[in-house]
């Protein structure tokens, strides 16, 4: 669905967009609960979003502090809007993203998967992709590119085996069919 991955990219941009101390850093944590709040697996993705609004900064113990700030602010306004939905809404979350047991079809006929499974279908799926990132990554810690460069390519790599971790804890393919895009 176009929307879903309309609210990844929004995300991103403000991310993105953060690289001073303005307005775009005080919508990452909006931007992520809007898309929490619509999808709750896109909670996966809250850390590499953060990363990326973090990692536009040069100075490392900045890139901590802005770590922190993104955190703690998120957290604190998905918790606050956890608390304002009440606990069929937590419960909910819980069954379907946070709490689920592996390999259960308690989701859409999810079924459990072995361990080759997952990775070979995350290879036909994104493997190339992910190779390319890979590559990219190591062309720059190598060539000594910019370092700020070199922790985006690394954000986003991992950011692209996420739901791949995501499968091999779960023992299922199923959340790789809907999010491995």
């Amino acid at each position: 669905m176009p929307w879903r991955s309309c609210w990844w990219r929004s995300r991103a941009y403000c991310a993105v967009r953060a690289a001073d101390d303005s307005l775009w850093l005080l919508l990452v944590p909006i931007a992520l609960l809007a898309a929490n709040a619509t999808k709750y697996a896109t909670l996966l993705f809250d850390p590499i979003v953060i990363g990326l609004a973090a990692v536009q900064l040069r100075d490392w113990k900045q890139i901590g502090h802005r770590l922190l700030a993104l955190s703690l602010a998120t957290v604190s306004v998905l918790s606050l809007a956890a608390f304002l939905a009440g606990s069929s809404y937590v419960k909910g979350i819980l069954f379907t993203t946070l709490a689920r047991k592996g390999g259960t079809r308690a989701i859409m006929g999810a079924v459990r998967a072995p361990r080759n499974v997952i990775v070979a279908v995350t290879w036909n799926w994104v493997g190339i992709v992910l190779a390319l990132g890979v590559l990219a990554m190591v062309v720059a810690l190598v060539g000594k590119r910019d370092r700020r460069q070199t922790a985006i390519i690394a954000v986003l790599v991992v950011a692209g085996m996420l739901v791949t971790f995501e499968g091999l804890r779960l023992h299922s393919d199923e959340s790789m069919r809907k999010h491995d895009d």
